[in-house]
């Protein structure tokens, strides 16, 4: 019945659906990427056809000279990863897939096997500069799990966005490692248009971080921060509330090195144990409240109530967001066309926040 359909991306997406099928128990990874997951359970017929679906969209969709620019004709393009932008319209685009990192609380890993697949820097910037010549896209979002994972890729993509003189901006709301930079890559990356970097820190507490296999070093994040700022690029962190480990104590540490340190935004979000990710196959109590699994409700409480964490989450928008630095900054950058997001990100907020 597969093979009769055509390979196309559309129905790819569809047809991988089908295959999943609800196993009697969760977690647990094997080492086989999603065929490893409990969750899923494909007969070998199931995974040889899936595979080679797989295989022919990579082909089509991912490598060099086969890969192509699809967009839907006419409409304004909006995709704002965050809040606050800098230019309209927003477009998302990604350069690479995977992270090499193993963060026990991420499930990345699950989906990518900490390999990295790098798209060719020309056809990236073939696109970037069809949707901005095109469709007047003036800022992109890298949507990479990691675009600096690879100095020589970033560099790359940013030379060829310099050499073709595009006059655009962009960011990476999704998140780098604040390791992976030296001063040689933010100045290319900042000439090329680059204002807004998003760094996972998500803890304060070192001790946490290790046990999160986090592998880095809290203590030489305030010297990596001002060689952002030093380059003209903003900074954004993301923390996590509620980590296995964490009390009152060490989320307070959290709150103060989000507040301590050169960041101009800040997200704090409770802790979610996604499934694929470490931590979830080694939890025993996977009886979840589904509908709590959003970052802003507590699905999972380790030794820390429900109440204190919710509270705790509240108390760290409170400190980082009630300074008048931080306030006169948003509202400096703030543009009359951005304040529907801002009711839209409310409004959503509200709703995930009512969830119980």
């Amino acid at each position: 019945m597969y093979n009769k359909e055509p390979l196309n991306f559309e129905n790819f997406s569809l047809r991988a659906l089908r295959l999943f099928r609800p196993g009697e128990s969760a977690g647990g990874m094997s080492g086989e990427g999603i065929f490893g997951m409990k969750e899923f359970s494909l007969t070998p017929e199931e995974k040889r056809i899936l595979l080679q679906v797989a295989r022919e969209e990579i082909k089509k969709n991912l490598m060099g000279a086969g890969e192509k620019t699809a967009l839907p004709a006419g409409g304004e393009i909006h995709a704002p990863h965050g809040a606050f932008v800098k230019k309209f319209p927003v477009a998302p685009i990604i350069t690479t897939r995977g992270c090499p990192f193993n963060c026990s609380f991420c499930a990345s890993k699950c989906m990518w096997m900490q390999k990295l697949r790098f798209r060719n820097p020309i056809r990236v910037v073939d696109e970037i500069e069809l949707l901005n010549k095109q469709y007047g896209v003036k800022e992109f979002h890298f949507e990479d799990d990691n675009f600096t994972a690879n100095k020589n890729h970033a560099m790359k993509v940013c030379q060829e966005i310099i050499r073709r003189n595009l006059d655009i901006v962009w960011a990476c709301p999704n998140g780098v490692r604040i390791d992976t930079l030296d001063e040689q890559l933010l100045r290319i990356m900042k000439k090329s248009g680059c204002y807004l970097l998003a760094f996972g820190i998500e803890t304060g507490s070192q001790e946490i971080a290790d046990n999160m296999n986090k592998h880095l070093d809290l203590s030489k994040v305030p010297e990596k921060l001002k060689m952002v700022r030093d380059a003209g690029i903003e900074t954004w962190g993301f923390f996590i509330i509620g980590l296995p480990g964490d009390n009152v104590k060490t989320i307070s540490k959290t709150i103060d090195f989000a507040v301590s340190n050169a960041f101009r935004r800040a997200q704090f979000c409770i802790f979610t144990p996604l499934p694929g990710s470490e931590i979830f196959s080694k939890m025993e109590n996977k009886d979840y409240d589904w509908d709590k699994f959003n970052f802003f409700n507590t699905a999972y409480c380790t030794s820390l109530q429900e109440k204190e964490i919710q509270e705790l989450h509240k108390k760290a928008f409170r400190k980082f967001y009630l300074r008048p630095s931080i306030i006169f900054g948003l509202i400096r950058n703030l543009k009359l066309r951005q304040v529907k997001w801002l009711l839209k990100r409310a409004a959503d907020y509200k709703f995930l926040k009512s969830k119980k």
